[in-house]
């Protein structure tokens, strides 16, 4: 359908595109879930602003364009930075029509469309269109200033890129930083200008009286000369000194002032920078043809100026420029020198400036942005959680051939955290292969390359690692067998989700010094995606699946709260008075193989108090060690334990009168409902269908010192979950009072 059209005096201009309509409603839908109004939205023609009715650019959209010329016209092409714009576009000349498909794809911002053309009488013309691209999972001008702010306070200038299909305004830069492509996006702005001034001052530039030295002959010396230095030449003539030489100070004007040493100084240092830039860049593009024959022309038209002043006459009289000693009103106030003087200000500045012009450069796409960010931002919630950062480094960017900058990625440049002995690794883009083994973790069929790496190493050296991939994508479409409500409910797509399944069971880790050398050290995988909840009251719909087998999403963005889930998961994970074991028992920890149990101890400790309503000779049983049976409610043992974990009690310590004196290796538990345990087994009658455990017992082993301070039940027999605790043998050594009892 069409969603816009333009008349202009040569062409006919309209702009084409389907499912459109999802797109706006996503747009509005996440600006109103955040009480937000839908702002203004405009196009430029030639610069000049034009406000549109509603939205209709967005991310991963595809448009197609037409030109249609009232007359014949040749020469006609788009003249876009990027070689693969221009390609999209194809000129019937039968027609007189141009017509062109772009795909927005993950690039936010505004699109930029040069249009040349020549008509029949020779005249040549140009046209510009541009409009701003949206995102539908996020607020443009708000999510993506404050990612920016994130990124550029950790890996300064990373984001930006020699050429994208959109551009931006730097409002959020700051700093200064000698860096090539942000200086060539304050020079494309500002070379009209620069070239308009070096023509003002080829043509008048400025020169000043100079005093000149010389030495000559008395013979040789005229005009007057001072005082003393008459008579001094008049002595020593006298004295027959006829061949010797004096100083002679002679004034004339010269164009070697300090001011035009500036200005050469400047347009030296441009051209150097520019013809840098072009070399660098013919030569790399001769591999991608990324870039068009459009730019190249562009960076030389900007050239010809300074060459053109570096060839004046007068030239070659100025010397090289060593500083300003003092203020110069030249610079300050003489027309062209004024204006080169501010010109070069804002290019040896010009992060400074950004926050007040409107320079505009490539950024990178909205995707690598986005995942950055997210790298940055679990950081963060570890810092909020006490974690200290130690073995800091400066951020490690490398410089690529096309100028951009690049992250030194991978385990060697993570972070690295500590808290109480637990130490902690956060890496972006770790690469694990077969043959590269990092930290004894491996790939064994094929490379795996997770977004973000999250591990934790114990002071035992027990680790446990979870993995995150941020994707700048949300699910649009599912199967008929499936019943997400993706109509009012924001989910990731499933290839997304299958892709944490398949790191989870790819990284394997090796130490062939244990009698069983591989181990899947992946505790979780998931999925981070740029949409809006509001999290402190709605449910993460991943939340299920998080808890239960270790695979899901957070939504994740620079808002309040927007990180709320994520953080809320690590500080339960990471709580680090029982962060050891306790992470063993979470449901997803304990998926074992078909067919097998999955054991993390054996040597698990049951401690829980003794009940009164037992009978008299199951209470004599206690008392003399020779107890056979214990029985508790599934329900009771689930006020603090996922029922599971029953499975791996190897010992029952029994608490009677706020002591325990015995310890009760089990030799079986059962599962069954109460109404089918004995009165021997229970010491009572209970009719009850509710399910518990029934512990059989063997010889108990008696304690050299009991261990105190079991808390009481109250009256009415209840307060069950105060006296129980899981814990091992190990722990049980030199206890003596029960709050000294942990897992870890």
């Amino acid at each position: 359908m069409k969603i816009y059209c333009y008349s202009h005096p040569h062409f006919s201009f309209e702009i084409f595109s389907s499912n459109l309509e999802s797109r706006r409603h996503r747009y509005t839908q996440t600006l109103q879930k955040r009480n937000e109004e839908i702002p203004l939205c405009n196009v430029k023609i030639n610069t000049q602003n034009q406000t549109l009715e509603k939205p209709i650019f967005f991310e991963n959209t595809c448009y197609d364009f037409e030109f249609m010329f009232n007359e014949s016209v040749k020469k006609v092409q788009i003249n876009h930075k990027l070689q693969a714009i221009n390609d999209a576009f194809r000129f019937n000349s039968r027609l007189n029509l141009l017509i062109g498909t772009l795909d927005t794809g993950n690039n936010l911002g505004w699109f930029h469309l040069p249009l040349s053309y020549e008509l029949e009488d020779g005249s040549h013309h140009k046209f510009e269109f541009a409009f701003e691209v949206l995102p539908s999972k996020m607020d443009l001008h708000s999510d993506l200033p404050n990612m920016y702010k994130d990124i550029d306070d950790h890996y300064p200038l990373w984001r930006f890129n020699l050429a994208e299909k959109t551009e931006q305004s730097h409002e959020d830069s700051s700093g200064r930083v000698d860096f090539s492509l942000l200086w060539l996006a304050q020079f494309q702005r500002l070379q009209k200008d620069f070239a308009q001034a070096l023509k003002i001052i080829a043509s008048s530039p400025h020169n000043r009286l100079q005093a000149f030295r010389k030495y000559q002959k008395a013979d040789k010396i005229k005009g007057k000369l001072p005082e003393r230095t008459a008579m001094k030449i008049r002595n020593e003539m006298k004295n027959g000194l006829w061949h010797k030489h004096y100083a002679i100070t002679e004034k004339h004007l010269s164009v070697d002032t300090p001011e035009n040493r500036f200005v050469k100084m400047t347009v030296a240092r441009s051209a150097q920078i520019l013809a840098k830039f072009t070399r660098s860049l013919r030569k790399e593009n001769e591999k991608t043809l990324r870039l068009s024959n459009a730019f190249f022309e562009r960076l030389g038209e900007w050239q010809k100026p300074l060459r053109l002043f570096q060839q004046q006459p007068f030239m070659l009289q100025v010397g090289n420029f060593q500083g300003l000693h003092k203020e110069s009103l030249v610079l300050q106030q003489r027309p062209g020198y004024q204006r080169v003087f501010q010109i070069w200000q804002e290019l040896k500045h010009y992060l400074e400036i950004f926050e007040r012009n409107n320079a505009e450069i490539s950024q990178k796409s909205i995707a690598e942005i986005y995942e950055v960010w997210c790298f940055l931002a679990l950081r963060r919630c570890l810092l909020r959680l006490g974690f200290h950062e130690n073995r800091r480094k400066n951020a490690s960017l490398k410089m690529d051939n096309d100028f951009s900058l690049a992250i030194q990625d991978g385990i060697r440049e993570a972070f690295h955290f500590e808290k109480d002995g637990v130490q902690i690794c956060l890496a972006h883009e770790p690469k694990f292969s077969k043959k590269e083994k990092n930290q004894g973790i491996r790939a064994f069929v094929t490379s795996q390359k997770p977004d973000i790496f999250l591990e934790i190493i114990f002071p035992n050296q027990q680790r446990y690692i979870w993995l995150f991939d941020a994707k700048y994508r949300i699910k649009t479409w599912q199967p008929k067998d499936e019943n997400d409500d993706i109509e009012h409910i924001d989910y990731v797509p499933d290839d997304a989700i299958n892709q944490m399944h398949r790191y989870r069971d790819a990284l394997i880790f090796l130490d062939e010094k244990q009698l069983t050398p591989k181990s899947r050290p992946v505790f979780g995988a998931f999925a981070l995606y740029p949409v809006f909840f509001d999290q402190q009251v709605e449910k993460n719909p991943y939340q299920n699946a998080i808890e239960e087998v270790g695979i899901g999403a957070f939504a994740l963005l620079p808002t309040e709260n927007g990180d709320y889930w994520l953080s809320e998961f690590l500080r339960e994970k990471l709580h680090l008075e029982k962060i050891h074991d306790s992470l063993w028992l979470h449901p997803e920890a304990r998926i074992a193989d078909h067919g097998m149990q999955q054991t993390r101890y054996t040597n698990l400790v049951f401690i829980i108090g003794l009940g009164e309503k037992r009978s008299t000779d199951y209470y004599a049983q206690v008392e003399q060690g020779k107890l056979s049976w214990y029985h508790t409610p599934v329900s009771t043992f689930e006020l603090k334990y996922p029922d599971y974990l029953a499975s791996e009690i190897r010992f029952l310590a029994l608490a009677y009168q706020g002591e325990i004196h015995r310890l009760y290796p089990v030799k079986s538990i059962k599962k069954l409902p109460r109404s089918q345990i004995t009165f021997e087994q229970a010491g009572g009658e209970n009719k009850s269908s509710e399910n518990y455990y029934l512990f059989e017992l063997a010889k108990p082993l008696r304690l050299e010192e009991p261990i105190t301070g079991v808390p009481s039940l109250d009256t009415q027999g209840k307060g069950f979950r105060n006296t129980m605790k899981l814990t091992t043998l190990e722990k049980l050594d030199n206890v003596k009072c029960f709050t000294e009892l942990v897992l870890e």
